[in-house]
């Protein structure tokens, strides 16, 4: 069960105004604060009951969490209400947060000496109106750091850029806590909104934001593969200077060939590591799992260096497919790289784009053709028959978890079924098509990341029809191998040679072989299912810094 976090600050949202702008940002940070528990006050100055009834409206759905409290309040009574939210807080002054929001000239009159704000120097001044509400937050969030960082020497602020959909999943397993917890805690870094310039009312003396993330971030995570370049948009922009035949032609190599990181990314990484930040993991080493063909070679390097350590594994075989789809392929993959029926084609671009998870099953020759919806370039992948079971392995640094899930069923059936029956003449299904017989298509296609096939209707027509014989169940893999012992083992040889600190992979056992195959490979997991990963990823990430923090010493 994870620690209870530290009361590491409190917030007070003082809106002098209730405008649209401020009320909007009030909100948003509301309900950021909210989610992660900090003890939060909104206090609205409202002039009338029109002002106090919107003020209402919109904020009070954000106060969702114990923590966070709406207060009202007519100008003239500004000095009262603060003092009340002060003490409905009750922290120390060096752990209050205070952001006034107001117009120009309402700021040009509120400074860190005049009432409410004696005896408080952690006051940011704010105007929403020349700013967007993205830059707005990341400002506060970085005062509010810097106001826990004073109040506690010790705290290591880790910094994290990924995308939305990703810090929620994250922040609902508990794996982001802005609050101290375990000596730590987590600050969203918006890439684009800190390294474009603040317009109006930055704090500490108009320093950019960037300047004060660089003193901030003392461990950056990120998820690279979250910014890649849109290779869409850079076509658009090339549209008038090239002719319509390379326009064409540009557009069909930008859904295969590897994506170039977003400018934004490489000038914080740049920035932060400039700084002595410590960054997890360097964008040089996560090239072997962005692109299929180096993460293949890289597999197959570090499966044999586990085999010399007696553990059975190996990566599966594969071949290059670079211009276009067609059943000859087959013979030369199955002659140059020993792969053959049944197998899975793979774009060459593991991630990053969402064609990367368009991919499809060849059952047959004829199913490799060239109206195959998996771009190219990609990867023909032996396919393994495992029972239908898959270990996902999740690594942070020396501590290594795993789940064994459900995963897609066996083949072979299949391959055989069509390897006799449309030799014979006999017709089949055609892309998944039903018809009067069993309706096996010669290739399945599939988008791994929104509908994996963990059944196929054909595959259960073919073991209830005679054609199919009897069937009988893979045994249970050897308690000597698929356990957890087997997969720290293999996991520790995989980090020393992929130079990762937070990364998973996916074995399946070869009941054929009756050894262990390693098929895929990815950064920063999700560690769906793992309870102790938020504990992990804090003292995985607190002893690299600390590490970092002695080499640093010697530079």
């Amino acid at each position: 069960m994870n620690p209870a976090p530290t009361n590491g600050a409190g917030v007070i949202i003082n809106a002098s105004s209730p405008t649209k702008d401020s009320l909007d940002f009030s909100e948003c940070l509301a309900a950021f604060l909210s989610q992660h528990k900090v003890p939060t006050v909104l206090l609205i100055e409202c002039s009338t009951a029109a002002d106090a009834a919107t003020s209402t409206n919109q904020l009070q759905p954000v106060c969702t969490s114990s923590t966070t409290h709406l207060s009202l309040t007519q100008p003239l009574n500004t000095d009262a209400a603060f003092s009340a939210a002060v003490t409905l807080l009750n922290l120390p002054s060096s752990h209050l947060a205070v952001i006034q929001l107001g117009d120009k000239d309402n700021l040009k009159n509120a400074g860190v000496d005049s009432p409410p704000f004696q005896g408080l120097d952690q006051v940011l001044h704010l105007s929403p109106e020349n700013n967007s509400i993205r830059q707005l937050f990341s400002l506060v969030l970085l005062h509010i750091s810097s106001v826990m960082k004073r109040a506690y020497s010790s705290l290591v602020c880790i910094g994290y850029s990924m995308k939305q959909a990703r810090q929620k999943a994250l922040t609902e397993q508990n794996m982001l806590p802005f609050l101290p917890v375990d000596g730590t805690f987590f600050l969203p870094v918006d890439l684009e909104a800190i390294a474009q310039p603040f317009q109006e009312g930055e704090s500490e003396g108009n320093r950019p934001m960037v300047t004060i993330a660089e003193e901030m971030v003392d461990v950056f995570l990120h998820k690279a593969t979250d910014f890649f370049e849109d290779g869409n948009e850079k076509n658009k922009k090339n549209e008038t200077e090239k002719e319509e035949t390379n326009t064409a032609a540009s557009m069909a190599t930008a859904s295969g060939s590897v994506p170039q990181y977003r400018p934004e990314l490489k000038f914080i990484l740049d920035k932060l590591h400039s700084s002595g930040c410590c960054i997890i993991d360097p964008l040089e080493n996560l090239e072997k799992v962005i692109d299929r063909v180096q993460m293949a070679d890289a597999l197959d390097a570090a499966c044999k260096a586990a085999r010399k350590l007696a553990l059975p594994v190996r990566a599966p075989a594969w071949h290059l497919i670079e211009h276009k789809f067609s059943p000859d392929i087959l013979r030369t993959a199955s002659t140059a790289s020993k792969v053959s029926l049944p197998c899975v084609v793979k774009p060459q671009v593991a991630c990053g784009i969402e064609e990367s998870h368009q991919m499809a099953f060849v059952l047959h020759p004829s199913g490799l053709h060239s109206d195959l919806e998996v771009p190219l370039p990609a990867l023909l992948q032996e396919y393994v028959d495992h029972n239908s079971t898959v270990w996902k392995v999740y690594v942070a640094g020396n501590q290594v978890f795993s789940v064994q899930k459900r995963s897609t069923p066996d083949l072979q059936p299949l391959r055989d079924f069509l390897a006799s029956h449309v030799s014979s003449g006999e017709v089949v299904g055609n892309g998944g098509e039903e018809e009067e017989d069993l309706g096996i298509p010669t290739s399945i296609e599939f988008n791994s990341l929104e509908s994996l096939p963990t059944s196929l209707p054909w595959l259960r027509r073919l073991i209830d029809s005679s054609d199919a014989g009897t069937t009988t169940l893979a045994p249970v893999p050897p308690a000597a191998l698929m356990h957890p012992g087997f997969l720290t083992q293999l996991a520790q040889v995989f980090r020393k040679h992929l130079g990762l600190t937070l990364f998973g992979f996916d074995v399946v056992f070869d009941y054929a072989a009756g050894e262990a195959v390693v098929l895929d490979l990815n950064f920063f997991p999700s560690f769906r299912g793992i309870p102790e990963a938020p504990v992990a990823l804090r003292t995985t990430l607190l002893e690299i810094y600390k590490t970092h923090k002695e080499s640093m010493l010697f530079i």
